[in-house]
C-alpha cells in the first residue's frame, strides 16, 4: 500500500533513550491528536507517489494516492477498502487482520497499547523528535517504525519491512482540524468489480 524506500538519513542526535520514559514521550504526542489531515509525499527505491491522508481515531483514515498508482483506500474503523481506479476494482478486507502493517494506524489507534507491542526508543535533534518503534512481534510484514515530530505534529513516517526495504514518507501541510465524518465512509463507484474478502462474505 504505502510501499518500499529509501534509508534513514543521517542526522545529529543526542543519545537514544530507552525504558519508560521514551515510549512516555510518544503516547503523550498521539493522545493530542484525535484527527490529522497531510499531504504526503513518498520515495520508495527512487520512485515519487504523491496523495493526501486523513486519520481520525479510532482507526479510521482515508488515503488519496495520485499516479503512478492512483488509489483510494479507506478504513471506517472495522473495514479496509481499497480502491484502484485505473484497474475500476474495489477490495474489501477486514482492518483486523492488515492493521499491524499499516504504519498509518499508529496515529490513529490507541496510543496506551504500544507498551505492549513495540519496544520505544527516543532521539532528538535540533529540530525534531525522533521516536524507533520494534515490534514486539516480529512475525509481521513491518520490521520497525520511526515517526519524527515537529512540536505537537508529525513530519517524517519511516517504516522497514521485515525484508529490510525502507520506505520514507513526508508529511506537507499538517493538520489536526476537524474532519468531517462522512471522509471514512466508502461510496462504491458504480461499475467496478467488487472482491469482498471479509469472513462473512467468503
Amino acid at each position: 500500500m504505502i510501499g518500499r524506500v529509501l534509508g534513514l538519513l543521517l542526522l545529529t542526535f543526542t543519545p537514544f533513550t530507552q525504558g519508560a520514559e521514551a515510549p512516555d514521550k510518544l503516547i503523550g504526542l498521539l493522545n493530542g491528536i484525535d484527527m490529522l489531515t497531510a499531504r504526503y509525499e513518498q520515495e520508495s527505491q527512487g520512485n515519487v507517489q504523491k496523495g493526501q491522508f486523513w486519520l481520525s481515531r479510532p482507526d479510521q483514515f482515508r488515503l488519496a494516492a495520485s499516479a503512478p498508482i492512483s488509489q483510494t483506500i479507506i478504513s471506517d474503523g472495522d473495514s479496509l477498502w481499497t480502491h484502484d481506479l485505473d484497474l475500476e476494482q474495489v477490495i474489501v478486507t477486514e482492518l483486523r487482520e492488515t492493521a499491524s502493517d499499516i504504519p498509518l494506524l499508529l496515529f490513529a489507534g490507541q496510543p496506551e497499547k504500544l507498551r505492549d507491542t513495540y519496544a520505544v526508543e527516543w532521539f532528538a535533534d535540533e529540530a525534531l523528535q525522533h521516536f524507533v518503534l520494534t515490534p514486539v512481534d516480529q512475525s509481521g510484514a513491518i520490521g520497525s517504525i520511526a515517526v519524527s515530530f515537529a512540536g505537537a505534529l508529525p513530519q517524517r513516517l519511516v517504516f522497514q519491512t521485515a525484508m529490510q526495504q525502507r520506505t520514507v514518507v513526508n508529511f506537507y501541510e499538517v493538520s489536526a482540524a476537524p474532519i468531517d465524518a462522512e471522509m471514512f465512509t466508502f461510496q462504491l463507484p458504480e461499475g467496478v468489480d467488487v472482491i469482498d474478502d471479509r469472513a462473512g462474505a467468503r
